[in-house]
């Protein structure tokens, strides 16, 4: 999942999405909505990656996933 764009153009930050919901350190509460066909979770691993890497993109997070996830990242990142 892209959650935002490095300092290069070409760069994006992201963090993995998984099905697996015990190995997730975030819930998303509507996976649905986002695209996604079963419940998923997300993994506290960011990484930056090239942009050329992105081959589609599936959907987007809810309003109220898209702020839960930023308040985890912040506390991942201890900001």
């Amino acid at each position: 999942m892209v959650v935002g764009k490095g300092t290069f153009e070409a760069v994006v930050i992201v963090v993995p999405v998984t099905s697996r919901i015990f190995q997730s350190d975030l819930i998303l509460q509507d996976w649905s909505e986002a695209g996604l066909n079963v419940p998923s979770g997300v993994k506290g691993q960011i990484a930056t990656v090239d942009q050329s890497f992105i081959r589609q993109v599936l959907g987007q997070l809810s309003r109220s996933d898209t702020r839960r996830l930023d308040d985890q990242m912040r506390g991942w990142l201890e900001l």
